[in-house]
């Protein structure tokens, strides 16, 4: 951790027990920060081991089927392995580093995403589901069918009632 002492422009008298003095206490700061660095990737590092026995723990169901999701802006993706061998099927045995926080998290996804887009098989007895977000309401459906209607009517006006 600490830097070589000595210069060889100054090997004699004073100017040499200056440097010297000059490089230990850089040393001991560069040293010091070091060790906080270091330190503060230990902590990371721990808040990470922390939360990855909570995503193994506390995903499982007591029926044992484990439940992850990962939302991203429009979409959330639902991993389900249905077996009841949770973390110990194969595919998430050979794909867990895949599926560990702060990504995936416990769970299923936010009630936000309220639309179903579609289901795959990634491996057997586990899935992928999709659910996105559907922010159109009744009258949003109720306006579009109108205006449909409208334009229907408009389109046989033209061609003479037919």
């Amino acid at each position: 951790l600490c830097c070589a002492v000595g210069w060889p422009g100054a090997r004699r008298g004073p100017a040499r027990a200056w440097f010297r003095c000059w490089t230990w206490s850089v040393c001991l700061r560069d040293s010091r920060r070091q060790l906080d660095s270091m330190a503060r990737g230990v902590a990371v590092a721990a808040v990470a081991m922390v939360a990855m026995v909570a995503v193994a723990a506390g995903a499982e169901a007591p029926d044992g089927i484990l439940t992850l999701n990962n939302p991203q802006y429009a979409h959330c993706f639902l991993v389900r392995v249905l077996d009841g061998t949770g973390w110990d099927n194969p595919f998430m045995s050979a794909h867990r580093y895949q599926y560990q926080p702060p990504q995936w998290t416990p769970g299923d996804c936010p009630e936000e995403y309220n639309y179903f887009n579609r289901n795959v098989t990634l491996a057997p007895g586990v899935e992928l589901t999709v659910l996105g977000v559907n922010n159109a309401t009744a009258t949003d459906a109720e306006a579009a069918a109108a205006a449909y209607a409208a334009v229907a009517r408009a389109g046989k006006a033209l061609r003479g009632g037919v």
